[in-house]
């Protein structure tokens, strides 16, 4: 059963795998770092594309997995990473079932829970076709919280450090549920492994060694315009509901009826408030939600038992939900750029100057470097960023402006030659209304356009007349 469950989860996150390149910018950044671990055989210390040039700061664990993976197969580790994260998601089906099973002592709350979150939508987006770190994260979390409950103290406390390396955030969230667990079985006076606070103070221990190994102050670890990258809550009920389509109606079952122990409680409780900050941190969610919609099935299959014709009305219910799941998902999964897009980022790649710095909006940057190989005036990597303010103020400003001074300024003051305006900025109403309707600009002429994309050159030489 767990096996097709499975494959199951890995043939809905195969998606991906009928066009080129992926449906997330990110896994564009994580297979270029990866490549050059697959061709150094080495961890990076300087990244000469991201910002123009900066120290490699991010975490290792997923450029290092991926980048050995890629030397051994000798296949690009962008094709690496849609198969990883295939393959990853399909584990978070044996990640929840141990979890949900060590919680409830049964094996069928257990399968439902592994059944509900690997088929939760959120879930496939963060493993469908690509990895991304948090994605990794999201199904080591509840195996390592499977660990702590199981006393396998040792391993679990290894791989806790392991977190921090992989994705700090992720850490941050794992600390939380962990500590929290360990905090109530002390009030519960309930057996735990004592060796729960070393690992938390050996994760925050290597954080800071980490950090202290790249020199680079604490300060800059992350930016408040990271900030503009995050989706707020909104209309939470509904968005539970889209991102959970397939056992929304089993939660409230499970936490209106079910007898939960009060570590689920907590859990559920925590991730909801985390999730409450912002839409992407509903990943964590997953599991926890997986688990309280499978406490819901079990007491709907025990209440009605006897009343055999509720179960296949149970049993239609489940496959209705599920085709809502796959419906949005395959809906919400589509190549981050088009036909006429990749043209225009190949057109970019054969005629820039070499090591010309290209300024774009921050995801784009991503696909840009790994597709060019051009340095990049803004990319989606926020931490450890310099000058990011006014990188992004400088990419923004000319799709909100027509006027040729802005144009000109944003591209000077960081000595980039390329603007590349992607298919969501052309048909945005701010660029409408701003770059779309530019001046005339002598020293700024179009390079290239397609219906999707368009690149704007910076000429050399050529300035505007100061006014008086």
């Amino acid at each position: 059963m767990l096996l097709l469950l499975f494959f199951l989860a890995m043939v809905v996150r195969s998606i991906p795998l009928q066009f080129e390149g992926s449906f997330d910018p990110d896994s564009h950044f994580h297979a270029r770092l990866s490549n050059e671990v697959a061709r150094t055989l080495e961890i990076p210390v300087w990244d000469s594309l991201s910002l123009q040039g900066r120290v490699y700061s991010y975490p290792p664990v997923l450029h290092l997995l991926t980048g050995l993976l890629s030397a051994g197969s000798g296949v690009d580790s962008l094709i690496v990473l849609k198969f990883l994260g295939i393959f990853i998601g399909g584990l978070m089906v044996f990640s929840a079932f141990l979890l949900g099973r060590s919680l409830s002592g049964s094996v069928s709350i257990g399968a439902w829970a592994g059944f509900f979150s690997s088929l939760s939508v959120m879930a496939i987006w963060r493993t469908s076709g690509f990895t991304r770190p948090d994605g990794l994260a999201l199904m080591l979390i509840p195996f390592l919280l499977y660990l702590w409950l199981t006393r396998r103290s040792l391993l679990a406390f290894i791989l806790s450090m392991g977190m921090v390396l992989l994705h700090p955030l992720s850490a941050v969230i794992y600390a939380l549920l962990l500590g929290s667990y360990f905090l109530l079985s002390l009030v519960e006076k309930k057996r735990v492994s004592f060796w729960i606070p070393f690992a938390l103070g050996g994760m925050l221990l290597t954080f800071f060694l980490w950090v202290s190994s790249i020199g680079l102050p604490l300060s800059n670890y992350a930016s408040h315009v990271s900030l503009e990258a995050s989706e707020l809550v909104k209309f939470w009920l509904l968005g539970l509901i889209l991102f959970f389509p397939l056992s929304w109606a089993f939660n409230f079952v499970g936490a209106w009826r079910a007898r939960l122990p009060s570590v689920i409680v907590l859990w559920v409780i925590l991730t909801l408030g985390i999730a409450s900050l912002g839409m992407r941190l509903s990943i964590y969610m997953i599991p926890f939600l997986g688990i309280l919609g499978a406490y819901g099935v079990d007491y709907i299959i025990r209440e009605f038992r006897s009343h055999r014709v509720l179960l296949p009305s149970l049993a239609f219910f489940v496959i209705a939900l599920g085709f809502v799941t796959v419906y949005l998902t395959m809906s919400g999964v589509d190549p981050y750029y088009s036909l006429s897009e990749r043209a225009t980022i190949d057109h970019l790649s054969a005629e820039a100057v070499p090591h010309s710095s290209v300024l774009t909006i921050w995801d784009q940057g991503h696909v840009l470097a790994y597709y060019t190989g051009l340095p990049m005036v803004v990319d989606g990597y926020f931490e450890f960023a310099h000058e990011l303010d006014e990188r992004n103020a400088a990419a923004k400003d000319p799709l909100q402006s027509g006027r040729c001074s802005v144009f000109t300024d944003s591209m000077d003051r960081f000595d980039a030659r390329y603007y590349y305006i992607s298919r969501g900025e052309l048909l945005a109403e701010y660029t409408r209304f701003g770059l779309l309707e530019l001046e005339p600009c002598p020293p700024m002429r179009i390079l290239f356009s397609s219906d999707d994309a368009r690149i704007y050159e910076r000429v050399p030489g050529i300035i505007l007349p100061e006014l008086d």
